[in-house]
């Protein structure tokens, strides 16, 4: 049986894709969002850092040092530098910055909030999502390499699996289905090439996005019967769409 083009597994086969490394990465909004949490502001207790960050502050240690340690310090500072800081025996100084400090806390609670993932629009968790497909999928030697097969491979099966969900819930969505088929189509060219260039890194593309190399044999082949086969599989063919479906299918042919 043929895995199916666009999933990249056999049909019932989902345990390819839960254990794959793409999937294991990735975030998931339905996830993230429930069960809500109720933030508390607790100005005594230490600050809790989000389990998720966005803006690609997840992946720079850095990034989450300078903000949340080294930012809260300086800004005490700044308020205490009317006071004369060079005498070390002066109490007054120890006293106003731990006062300082402890005026800061409060800050630093709102800013894990800002950072934090689950308040993330859609646009925010794609970026977070690309960033960790760049960054496992990259070679130890080139870090943040985007350019390599492996990455843009696996930024495409984000976006079918993405649009793949979407198609689920609006069956009616002509331009995103033919939108799914080019991604299948771009997916299999880029993993046809890795597979030319090195057959080894090839097999392990292939395990970690949770594909079977019978996904992408074939489904280049641009025909009427192809092109309809793939949307039926993908979903059921909406009543009145068959024919423009075969309209789409054969302008692509002529072109």
């Amino acid at each position: 049986m043929k895995a199916h083009p666009i999933l990249g597994h056999r049909s019932g086969d989902e345990s390819k894709w839960l254990d794959c490394g793409l999937n294991k990465i990735l975030v998931k909004p339905r996830e993230i969002h429930s069960p809500e949490k109720k933030y508390t502001l607790d100005t005594k207790a230490p600050v809790k850092l989000p389990e998720h960050f966005q803006w690609g502050l997840g992946g720079d240690p850095e990034a989450q040092h300078l903000l949340f340690d080294s930012l809260p310090h300086v800004a005490a500072e700044q308020t205490i530098s009317h006071i004369n800081v060079t005498n070390p025996h002066n109490e007054s100084v120890h006293q106003s910055l731990n006062k300082a400090q402890w005026e800061e806390l409060p800050s630093v609670h709102m800013l894990a909030r800002i950072t934090d993932l689950r308040n993330a629009n859609a646009r925010g968790i794609a970026f977070e999502n690309r960033r960790r497909c760049v960054e496992a999928f990259s070679s130890p030697d080139k870090p943040n390499d985007t350019g390599r097969p492996e990455v843009q491979a696996a930024l495409l099966t984000m976006k079918i699996r993405n649009l793949h969900e979407h198609l689920q819930r609006c069956k009616k969505d002509v331009a995103n289905r033919r939108a799914i088929r080019h991604l299948v189509h771009a997916r299999a060219k880029i993993l046809k090439y890795l597979k030319r260039l090195d057959r080894e890194r090839f097999v392990v593309a292939l395990e970690k996005l949770g594909i079977e190399e019978s996904a992408i044999e074939g489904e280049l082949i641009s025909n009427d019967k192809l092109n309809t086969q793939i949307f039926k599989i993908m979903i059921p063919e909406p009543a009145g769409l068959l024919t423009l479906t075969s309209n789409i299918a054969g302008e692509d042919k002529q072109t």
